[in-house]
């Protein structure tokens, strides 16, 4: 995944940071122990990349039971080389194919890393990690008892008895003070 060119032309500065949040697997494939995430960063004048930052996968023992952690990472890009109009940034995978041949047909999509919050900015510092968002995590759930959808021949028949009378959301506050989420769902007879 790689940026746009970014005129970052800002000679002497020295508070700009590069900043996301990344998580090995979610709900995915664990990243293996040869595996890993990297940054890189564009230098303009030598027209080079330069691996700033990496993460390595994991052993399979050490996997945390909670999958829903995300780290926040800060890179300090204050080196004249990247101070340039050109810069670029890029966030690479490298994955490694199954090891077990029972699982030969996971050779595809697998290592999984979640990258999400990508900020770049000046006049940053690291002790401002609060991301001011309200997120929902999991997919909103069908408003219908028994399926995820009908046809609507079929829903004008059975909508009395077929909507759920409340629907489970899951949220998370991102911020440092709490943020009360209300939601409203309005369905009306057309």
């Amino acid at each position: 995944l790689t940026s746009v060119p970014i005129n970052l032309a800002y000679p002497g500065r020295k508070d700009i940071y590069l900043s996301f949040f990344y998580q090995p697997a979610g709900l995915g494939d664990y990243p293996d122990v040869d595996d890993s995430l990297t940054v890189d960063l564009w230098a303009p004048d030598s027209s080079r990349w330069e691996t700033v930052w990496s993460h390595e996968g994991l052993v399979r023992d050490s996997i945390p039971l909670d999958t829903n952690f995300f780290t926040q990472v800060f890179i300090h890009v204050h080196k004249e080389r990247y101070l340039k109009k050109g810069f670029r940034f890029r966030f690479k995978n490298y994955a490694s194919p199954p090891v077990d041949p029972q699982y030969s047909d996971q050779a595809g999509n697998v290592d999984h890393w979640h990258i999400d919050y990508v900020y770049l900015d000046t006049a940053r510092t690291t002790s401002v990690t609060a991301i001011h968002d309200v997120s929902m995590i999991s997919p909103l759930p069908s408003l219908l008892k028994s399926y995820e959808a009908i046809p609507w021949t079929h829903f004008t028949k059975a909508r009395l008895t077929e909507i759920k009378q409340a629907v489970e959301i899951t949220y998370r506050n991102n911020d440092t003070t709490t943020r009360n989420v209300t939601r409203i769902l309005k369905i009306t007879d057309l």
